[in-house]
């Protein structure tokens, strides 16, 4: 709504942004005061600062003189995102540890879209972009998980692993996406805007080299570590990622045996494409900004 010029109404030519602010308008409340069970329908929480407005800084993320706020602050904020998203039940099932690895993960993703998402390849502010945080719990019953994952393969795949683990009739997962209208990763990480005319598997180079360690955009030599971290903890936590940017859908599975050997090695830093399965891209649809979700399994599927 805050980006948009205008709403309109089914025929194109009739504005109902007045309307529309109403039907938002609880929300976006909710967000600014930090009401978490407020903010999405079901069970979720959802989270979006909007550049150039009001909700720019929100209370949750930032701190003083808009600073990021720390670690500790963000495992605070994982322990009220779960409150909000996750049925008592099992929340209950989640321990500090489990707070402490989904809490870093938050802050790097975040910090990753607050570095790199609010300005253009030029270092130019955005007139008008965000920057969201997505939270929400799944409970799937095991034999309907193809219908649960719509048709995507490698989250198929992930689930039905896990599957093995557990003697119930379901499964549970806590998802974290994080998402934001900025260049991209390829343009980001390229220092140029992708056209169409750049060969995919440039694109695909430029994108996966942002997971190794000690590469940034930054030009730090101490900068470069958010999403290697990321994997880092996904692969300890046998976790599932997918990265929606520019040309490419991709994702990295660690499934349960993966973490009988915690330490990450080159091969666990590399992406496959969603629709293939294999480190060659194909070509998607142009995405703007990017988006990354993280999915991470409840109870027994998930121990160390």
């Amino acid at each position: 709504m805050m980006m948009s010029s205008d709403v309109l109404a089914a025929d194109g030519k009739t504005t109902i942004r007045r309307e529309a602010n109403e039907v938002v308008r609880h929300r976006i409340e909710a967000m600014s005061l930090a009401r978490l069970k407020e903010t999405a329908p079901g069970v979720a929480a959802s989270l979006v600062c909007v550049d150039h407005s009001s909700m720019a800084y929100l209370e949750p993320f930032y701190g003083a003189e808009h600073r990021l706020r720390s670690e500790g602050d963000f495992r605070n904020l994982t322990s009220r995102l779960l409150d909000a998203s996750i049925p008592e039940a099992s929340r209950r099932r989640i321990g500090s540890d489990d707070v402490t690895v989904i809490g870093t993960t938050l802050r790097e993703l975040f910090g990753n879209t607050h570095d790199h998402a609010r300005t253009d390849t030029d270092g130019r502010p955005w007139r008008k972009s965000v920057r969201g945080v997505f939270v929400s719990h799944y409970q799937i019953e095991v034999d309907r998980l193809q219908i649960s994952t719509q048709g995507l393969e490698p989250l198929y795949l992930y689930m039905s692993a896990h599957r093995k683990l557990v003697k119930q009739k379901h499964i549970q997962f806590f998802e974290i996406s994080v998402y934001d209208s900025g260049p991209g990763f390829a343009a980001r990480r390229l220092g140029k805007k992708v056209d169409p005319e750049t060969p995919i598997q440039d694109e695909y180079e430029a994108v996966t080299s942002c997971f190794l360690k000690h590469v940034s955009s930054k030009g730090k030599p101490t900068d470069g570590l958010g999403l290697y971290r990321v994997m880092g903890l996904l692969k300890r936590r046998r976790g599932f990622l997918r990265l929606r940017t520019g040309r490419l859908s991709l994702f990295r599975s660690f499934a349960p045996e993966s973490s009988e050997q915690p330490e990450l090695s080159p091969a666990d830093l590399t992406l496959r494409d969603v629709s293939t399965g294999v480190e060659s891209p194909s070509i998607h649809a142009q995405a703007e900004g990017a988006a990354v979700s993280v999915i991470l399994p409840v109870g027994r599927s998930a121990r160390w």
